[in-house]
């Protein structure tokens, strides 16, 4: 553009320098200037459509190459997400076959669970009635979990195992509890001594009386000359007394492997396991 009015400049000089006179020659010399404006004004507004295609290809380019990296992008994520379906479906497959199995095995264990149910339920109400009215609360709340359909198997079997470790635990342990039972046709206040499933114990609270469990008569039994030791053994379970030797009667139940199993849960018509040498426990 600078270059174009350079040329107009000179050129205006040199009309103006030619012979005859600048009267003679002013039409020709604006027919000039203007023809050489024109032009000028045709380059600039060429070299401005230039510069705006450049940067308008530019922009496109750069567009271009966005879209290329979009694409390529895409392309990878499409075939990700044919590796992701096809992972899926295979899990799929396998917890729907895992599915199969844990219904096999519910199908196969429920009834176990039930019928493990009948039988501790059994055993604790034929059993010495020591701690009866917390393992029947703990018999009624497994009944609760089997039977709730919400319930998992995983669930299920562990409250039927935790119940039965309790009863199990019964036997390897000695508990004193305070409570009232009927002995020789009247009601009495004692302290109830259990040891283990060995034997059940009750000695009044004066410590003049002392009690047994008797299996076959399914009742307590007065026990004569008995109460001290009886005493002495409820404060050592207690903690109260040193331990020391202790003579206690025994009334141990015969061994029965073959016992029929209750119907259900309902426990009407079983009489307690009987048996019973008796002995003492050193």
């Amino acid at each position: 553009m600078r270059t174009c009015i350079t040329i107009l400049s000179i050129v205006m000089l040199l009309v103006s320098a030619w012979p005859g006179g600048v009267s003679a020659h002013t039409a020709s010399a604006t027919r000039v200037k203007e023809t050489a404006e024109k032009t000028v004004g045709i380059d600039v507004g060429t070299q401005n459509l230039v510069e705006d295609w450049a940067q308008e290809k530019q922009e496109m380019l750069d567009r271009i190459e966005t879209l290329s990296s979009q694409l390529k992008q895409a392309q990878w994520q499409q075939e990700k997400n044919l590796v992701f379906i096809r992972t899926l479906e295979e899990k799929i497959a396998d917890l729907n076959l895992r599915a199969a199995e844990i219904k096999k095995v519910e199908l196969e264990l429920l009834p176990v669970l039930d019928t493990t149910l009948a039988q501790v339920n059994h055993l604790a109400m034929s059993d010495m009635p020591a701690a009866l009215e917390r393992r029947k609360e703990a018999i009624a709340r497994t009944r609760t979990v089997l039977d709730d359909y919400d319930m998992g198997l995983l669930s299920k079997a562990r409250t039927m195992f935790d119940l039965m470790s309790r009863e199990v635990d019964l036997g390897y342990t000695v508990g004193v509890e305070e409570q009232e039972i009927t002995a020789d046709g009247q009601a009495r206040q004692v302290k109830l001594l259990r040891v283990g499933r060995i034997g059940l114990y009750a000695v009044t609270l004066d410590g003049r009386n002392g009690f047994v469990w008797n299996r076959s008569a399914n009742q307590f039994t007065a026990l004569e000359g008995s109460a001290k030791d009886l005493s002495n053994a409820v404060e050592m379970a207690e903690g109260i007394r040193l331990i020391g030797l202790s003579n206690l009667p025994l009334d141990l139940p015969e061994a029965k492997m073959d016992a029929p199993l209750p119907e259900g849960d309902s426990l009407a018509g079983h009489e307690p396991i009987n048996g019973g040498d008796r002995g003492e426990l050193n």
